[in-house]
This record gives C-alpha cells, structure tokens and sequence, in this order.
C-alpha cells in the first residue's frame, strides 16, 4: 500500500525535522508515547534503530525506528516495524511562500492482508502529522 499526505506548517525549516525526531518532547504531541529505547547506532544516523514505547489501554504497544537516511533539514526516511506491519516513511521538508511544506510518502507492507482500507491509513498518517504541526505552531509561534 502506497500513499501521500502534505501539509503546511508554519515554521521554519530546521525545527520541524529537529522536533520530529525529539523524544522528549514526543509525548506533548503523539498520545500515547511514554519513551524511546535505543538499540544500537547514534541519535539520527543512517542505520540507528530505536524502540518508541507507547502504553494503551494499561498495555505496552513498542514499535521499531530504524533511521534509513538522513538530509535534515530537507529529508529523511525512517522505517518503523511492529506485529507484521512495515512503514516506510519518506518525509521531505520544503520552503514554500507561507511555511514548510511537509511531504511524506508512505508504502506499508503487510504480513497479513490488512482489513483497515488505505483512506483509514491516510487519515491516520494526516493526524499525526497535524498533531506535530500544532504542536509547534503553539508552542514555536513565527514572529
């Protein structure tokens, strides 16, 4: 399964990418993030990999990170992994007249057939791409 998903955001280029990959901060804009584990390499190099750690419903849902490339501020691919599902997430960073605009391709595989349909996954992908964007815009406002 293959999509895209753009959004604006009004900020300046080098905060999104950095505030992405911000697990301290995770937990102000993505629910249910608790922490990040790291596996092995440094924090966003080609070939890190990393546990993000979410609790729902009283239960531990950990997912993988592995940071294929990285040309922050204006790209970087980042593959997740959890229970038979990978994400593959290109996300690209451009200058536009009003802010950033923030472009991600996303291909998903499945083990198993999935029953969710590709717009559930788009709507999903676009919520938490605005939860980060409202995250910075209220707590990074432009002046």
């Amino acid at each position: 399964m293959n999509y895209q998903v753009a959004i604006l955001v009004n900020t300046q280029l080098e905060l999104l990418g950095e505030l992405l990959f911000d697990y301290e901060k995770m937990s102000e804009w993505q629910p249910n993030f608790n922490h990040y584990e790291r596996v092995e390499g440094e924090h966003l190099q080609p070939g890190s990999l990393g546990k993000l750690v979410y609790f729902h419903n009283k239960q531990r849902i950990v997912m993988d990170e592995y940071i294929e490339s990285v040309d922050l501020p204006f790209q970087c691919v980042v593959i997740y992994h959890m229970d038979g599902v990978t994400n593959r997430c290109e996300n690209y960073f451009e200058v536009v007249k009003d802010g950033i605009l923030w472009t991600m391709d996303v291909t998903f595989d499945f083990e198993l057939p999935s029953s969710i349909s590709i717009e559930q996954f788009k709507g999903s992908t676009y919520q938490s791409m605005m939860a980060l964007k409202q995250y910075i815009e209220s707590n990074h406002p432009m002046h």
